[in-house]
C-alpha cells in the first residue's frame, strides 16, 4: 500500500469509525464534542453516498430495500424526536434520550452506502480490505478487554466473571475472513482467535451463533476446496475444534461462572427474554389499538410497555412500527436472501454473504440486529453487494 493510498477518502472514513469506536479509550470517554463532530461528520458522509449511489449506479433490490428501511425508521424517529415524550426504563427510570434511536439506527445501517460506493469505485478492493483486517482484530480485541476492565472496576466484590457483550464483535469479524481464500492459514489463525474471545466472553448467544458459522465456514470451504487441499483443511479444522473442546474442558473444570451458564442454558434460562417475548406479543396482538396494530407505537414504545427492549427484530418492529414495519422488514430480508442465493461469480463473497445472514438473521430472533451491525460487517457487506453491482454492470 502507497502513502497515497494509505491517505484515501476511504481509508480515512474507515479510520474515523475506528476512532469513534475507541472514543472510551482515546478520549476518555463518550459525548464529547470531537467524538460528536466526527460523528456527525460520518453520517453526513454516509447520507452523501446513499444519495450518490442511487443518483449514478443500477443498485441492486437489496440497496433499495435497505434505504426503504432506513427512510421508515427515519420518519419514526423524527416523530420521537420533535414529540418531546420522556421515555424511561422502567426498573431504573433512567432517561432514554429520544436522539438516541435514530442514532443506534444510523450508525448500524448507513456505512453500507459508502462501502457500497466506494468498492464500486474500485476503492475499496481485496487488498485494501484484508490489510485492515487485522487492524479489525486489534481494535475488537481492545474493546473487549476495555470492556471487561470496566465491569471489574464497578464490581468490587463477590464473583469477578460476568458476561463480556463484545463477544458479538467479534462476530462480525468472520465475513471477513471468508475473503482471505489465498491464505488459509491467516483464516484458521483468525477463526481460532474469534473462538476464543466468544468462550472468554461468556455470551451465549454469540457462542452459539459463532459455533455455527465456525462449523459452517468449515465446511464450505472444506467443500469448495480442490482435492489436494481438502486434506489439509480437514487437518486445521480438526485442530480449531480440539483448540475449542480443550478451551472449553478448562472453563468447565475452573470457572463457576461458565457452569453457571451452561446450568442456566439447560435449565431454559433466557435472561428474561421469555417474558419479554410473551409480554410483547400479547400486546401486539390482543391489547393493541387498531392503528397501533397496523402502523405501530412509534419509537421505542416498546420500553412503554415492559421493562426492556424486546431483545427480537420482528416484536420490536411489530409494537414501533407495526404491520407496516413487519412488512418492510420481510421484504428487506426477501431480498437479502435473493442477493445470496444469486451470487454465483464468486465462492469467497458468496460465502461472506452467508455468514452475514446467518449472523444478522439469528440476531434478529434473540438479540437486535438492525440497530448493531458494526463496522466490520457493513464494510464486508459493502464490499460483496458493490462486486455485485460490478459483476452486473459489466454485462
Amino acid at each position: 500500500m502507497t502513502i497515497k493510498n494509505i491517505f484515501a477518502f476511504h481509508n480515512f472514513y474507515i479510520f474515523l469509525w475506528l476512532f469513534y469506536s475507541l472514543q472510551s479509550l482515546l478520549l476518555g470517554g463518550r459525548g464529547n464534542f470531537i467524538s460528536q463532530f466526527i460523528l456527525l461528520f460520518l453520517i453526513i458522509v454516509s447520507i452523501y453516498h446513499a444519495y450518490y449511489a442511487f443518483s449514478h449506479y443500477k443498485v441492486p433490490p437489496f440497496v433499495r430495500a435497505l434505504l426503504m428501511l432506513i427512510l421508515m425508521f427515519t420518519i419514526y424517529g423524527f416523530i420521537l424526536i420533535l414529540s418531546g415524550k420522556k421515555i424511561r426504563y422502567m426498573s431504573s427510570g433512567v432517561l432514554v434520550r429520544n436522539y438516541t434511536y435514530l442514532k443506534s439506527i444510523y450508525i448500524s445501517l448507513l456505512p453500507f452506502f459508502s462501502f457500497y460506493v466506494f468498492t464500486v469505485k474500485q476503492k475499496l478492493n481485496i487488498s485494501v480490505l484484508r490489510n485492515w483486517t487485522f487492524v479489525f482484530f486489534a481494535t475488537v480485541a481492545l474493546l473487549f478487554f476495555k470492556n471487561q476492565q470496566d465491569q471489574m472496576t464497578a464490581v468490587m466484590e463477590g464473583d469477578f466473571e460476568f458476561t463480556n457483550n463484545f463477544g458479538y464483535e467479534f462476530l462480525a469479524l468472520i465475513p471477513l475472513l471468508a475473503l482471505w481464500s489465498n491464505k488459509r492459514i491467516v483464516q484458521y489463525m483468525g477463526l481460532a482467535i474469534v473462538l476464543f474471545f466468544l468462550l472468554y466472553g461468556m455470551k451465549r448467544g454469540a457462542i452459539l451463533i459463532g459455533a455455527l458459522c465456525i462449523l459452517l465456514f468449515m465446511y464450505r470451504t472444506i467443500m469448495t476446496a480442490s482435492v489436494g487441499k481438502k486434506k489439509w483443511l480437514i487437518f486445521l479444522s480438526v485442530i480449531i475444534i480440539l483448540i475449542g473442546l480443550y478451551y472449553v474442558t478448562d472453563l468447565i473444570n475452573n470457572s463457576d461462572y461458565f457452569n453457571r451458564r451452561i446450568e442456566q442454558t439447560l435449565e431454559g434460562n433466557t435472561s428474561g427474554r421469555d417474558r419479554l417475548f410473551s409480554v410483547f406479543l400479547d400486546y401486539f396482538l390482543s391489547k393493541n389499538s387498531d392503528i397501533g396494530f397496523f402502523l405501530g407505537n412509534g419509537a421505542n414504545a416498546t420500553l412503554t410497555i415492559s421493562s426492556n427492549y424486546a431483545h427480537n427484530d420482528w416484536l420490536e418492529i411489530a409494537i414501533n412500527q407495526g404491520v407496516l414495519g413487519l412488512f418492510v422488514y420481510l421484504l428487506y430480508w426477501i431480498s437479502s436472501f435473493k442477493l445470496w442465493k444469486n451470487c454465483t461469480y464468486s465462492k469467497d463473497i458468496r460465502l461472506s454473504l452467508e455468514l452475514i445472514l446467518v449472523i444478522c438473521f439469528l440476531k434478529s430472533l434473540f438479540s437486535m440486529s438492525y440497530n448493531d451491525i458494526s463496522l466490520y460487517m457493513s464494510i464486508c457487506l459493502g464490499f460483496c453487494v458493490g462486486n455485485q453491482t460490478l459483476v452486473t454492470q459489466k454485462y
